[in-house]
């Protein structure tokens, strides 16, 4: 039996939550998106200001150039407007994650148990036990250990509330044999 209380506004907490539920990757999949676009824009300014050259010294007639043009359009076209949906979709993710982050945990401190049987939390009069099959698996982050409920939930493991003697692998050993043998 692992038994703690830990704080969600707690920087920690808040940090762990971000390795549990991807916020990291979300982020950085975000900048790369926006260099990507920036390649695009570079290169397409590239080639247009080269089109003329090219094309004033070809002997083609006009439906191959006319083709060319189509097609090259056509694929940069939707390559540039995939880029910019997935970039204003992480956008919005990402601020909206932000502005409700941590929304369902401001009643905390929590006191936590976890055992064989799973997890109980209770904070202020309001108490839930989660079974393991509802548990979706140990993340190990560098600060702890979270345990994802959904998208939003998460109950952090703080490696410094680990009872004392206990590592953090045998941590996750422990509580994946839990798990395993809860479901």
């Amino acid at each position: 039996m692992i038994k703690y209380e830990y704080d969600p506004k707690d920087v920690v907490s808040q940090r762990i939550g971000k390795h549990v539920h991807g916020q990291w990757r979300s982020l950085t999949e975000m900048i790369a998106i926006g260099i990507m676009l920036f390649v695009l824009w570079v290169l397409s300014r590239i080639v247009l200001g080269r089109m003329n050259e090219y094309f004033s010294q070809l002997d083609a007639g006009l439906p191959i150039i006319v083709a060319v043009l189509l097609w090259g359009g056509i694929t940069m076209g939707l390559l540039g407007a995939y880029l910019v949906i997935l970039f204003l979709s992480r956008y919005r993710d990402l601020r909206k994650d932000q502005d409700n982050e941590m929304s369902s945990y401001r009643a905390g401190p929590f006191r936590v148990e976890i055992g064989p049987d799973g997890v109980s939390r209770a904070s202020n009069g309001r108490s839930e036990q989660i079974r393991w099959s509802s548990i979706g698996g140990v993340k190990s982050t560098p600060l702890g250990l979270g345990l994802p409920l959904d998208d939003r939930d998460f109950i952090p493991l703080d490696q410094r509330l680990l009872p004392s003697g206990m590592t953090v692998d045998q941590a996750v050993e422990t509580i994946e044999g839990w798990q395993k043998a809860g479901a």
